[in-house]
């Protein structure tokens, strides 16, 4: 935003400068997609680095995560701004190793990060469930 500003205030003296508004307008949507991938993807391979399953993310719009995991196979809502898909989940390959990324709404529009190895998932789920239950021997089977 500050170089936009810049350039429309150079843009007063120097009429060429619009060229440069333009073309910078211009690489910033098309490159959206791109830069938020790179952002949401070294925030992922940071957490599996530190071994750290959970991390609150207050530069990261809920909005981006929900359209990061929208294009990486999450199951979304067919409404728009439905409460169910204020978790959303998606199972990644990464460094040959299946994890499983949940995006959360948190405060003030920042998404809660959860990285965790699939096993690690799956084992969490059966014991919430409980061992003994139907589900989850169902869940163990898999």
């Amino acid at each position: 935003m500050t170089v936009i500003a810049f350039l429309i205030f150079a843009s007063v003296f120097f009429p060429p400068a619009w060229l440069a508004v333009l073309g910078y307008i211009v690489y910033l949507l098309t490159t959206k997609k791109s830069r938020r991938n790179k952002i949401i993807f070294h925030e992922i391979h940071k957490s599996i680095a530190q071994n750290r399953e959970q991390v609150v993310l207050k530069h990261l719009y809920y909005g981006s995560a929900k359209s990061f995991a929208a294009d990486h196979g999450a199951s979304m809502s067919r409404y728009k701004n439905d409460p169910e898909d204020d978790t959303l989940s998606v199972k990644l390959n990464i460094n040959d190793e299946n994890y499983r990324i949940t995006f959360q709404r948190w405060l003030k529009d920042s998404t809660l990060l959860t990285v965790e190895t699939e096993a690690k998932s799956r084992d969490a789920l059966i014991n919430a469930l409980g061992k003994d239950s139907v589900l989850g021997k169902l869940f163990s089977q898999q």
